[in-house]
C-alpha cells in the first residue's frame, strides 16, 4: 500500500546521497514526492496535544488520555574501549608523522632509555600528514560511532511505537 501510494504521487525531485558503511561509500537515489505521505491505519494517532520531556536516561510523555515514563535508548553499546584505543592509536600516529606541529616539551621518564615527547598542538595553519594506518583507524572509529548512533535511533523509534500503541489503547 505504501509503495502504491508512492508510485501514484508525482515525483518532485530526486536526491543523490552517499553514506559510508563499513568503510565503503554507498550511493542512494532518494525520491521526493509531492503531497502528503501515506499513513498506516495502525500508526494513526488521534488529535490532541502531547508533551514530551527528553532526559538523559528516559522520556516522559503526557497526552490527553495517558502519561508515562519510558526508558531512552535501552542497552546501547558504547564501544568506549574500542573507540578510546583507536583514538590513542590515531594520536600516536599524528605525533610521529607531524613532529613539527607540536610544541617542543620533552619529558624524560625515570627508568626509561627513550625520551617521551609531549606538548600542545602549535597554533596556526600547519599541514598535517595522515598515514595510511591513521586513515584506517579513523575509518574504524567513524564506523563504530555510526553503529552506536544507528542502534540508539532504532531503540528510540521502538519507544515511539510503544508510545503510539499505548496512546491508542487508552
Amino acid at each position: 500500500m505504501v509503495k502504491l501510494n508512492a508510485l501514484e504521487s508525482p515525483v518532485k525531485y530526486v536526491r543523490l546521497l552517499w553514506r559510508v558503511l563499513n568503510g565503503k561509500r554507498r550511493w542512494y537515489a532518494q525520491l521526493v514526492n509531492e503531497g502528503l505521505p501515506y499513513q498506516k491505519p495502525h500508526n494513526y494517532v488521534s488529535d490532541g496535544l502531547v508533551g514530551l520531556d527528553l532526559n538523559i536516561n528516559n522520556i516522559a510523555f503526557v497526552g490527553d488520555n495517558h502519561a508515562d515514563l519510558l526508558p531512552f535508548a535501552l542497552k546501547v553499546p558504547s564501544f568506549q574501549n574500542e573507540i578510546t584505543a583507536l583514538q590513542k592509536k590515531m594520536q600516536r600516529s599524528q605525533r610521529v608523522n607531524n613532529p613539527d606541529n607540536f610544541e617542543p616539551n620533552f619529558k624524560a621518564r625515570k627508568g626509561r632509555k627513550t625520551v617521551v615527547k609531549k606538548g600542545k598542538v602549535k597554533k596556526g595553519k600547519a599541514q598535517w600528514k595522515k598515514s595510511r594506518n591513521y586513515l584506517k583507524a579513523a575509518s574504524k572509529k567513524r564506523e563504530l560511532e555510526r553503529r552506536k548512533t544507528a542502534y540508539a535511533k532504532t531503540q528510540n523509534r521502538r519507544v515511539v511505537q510503544v508510545f503510539v500503541g499505548k496512546n491508542l489503547t487508552s
